[in-house]
């Protein structure tokens, strides 16, 4: 699916002051700074721009796991009700109801095609 160009001009424009701040903080804290492991006996020399966007990053992964981690009950809730969907259309076909005709399309967010059913009007 192509992006249409209105989501490409709002990504730059969110994209571009984020990195124009990126580039101020980097060129502005190039000192370095120690960063000691405390029970451990390691001690680092890094920039302070780059242990912030270290920290930035880790912090973003780490957020976005939790939020993956947030909803796995509603992506068990729409796991469970394709089932049950699914048994739903194989009684409708043993009982001799409608026609079912498949064909393959991909679902929006899904990343691979699934199987759609739809009812035919006999």
């Amino acid at each position: 699916m192509a992006k249409k160009p209105a989501t490409k001009l709002i990504r730059l424009l969110a994209g571009l002051p984020f990195a124009l701040v990126v580039i101020v903080l980097s060129v502005a804290n190039r000192q370095t700074v120690s960063f000691h492991f405390s029970p451990l006996p390691f001690d680092i020399e890094v920039p302070l721009y780059l242990l912030s966007l270290a920290m930035l990053s880790l912090g973003a992964l780490l957020g976005g796991a939790a939020a993956w981690l947030g909803g796995g009950k509603w992506r068990r809730l729409a796991r469970n009700e394709r089932r049950r969907a699914a048994r739903r259309e194989k009684e409708l076909l043993a009982l001799g109801g409608a026609a079912i005709s498949t064909d393959e399309r991909p679902v929006q967010g899904a990343g691979k095609p699934v199987k759609s059913r739809r009812l035919m009007q006999s």
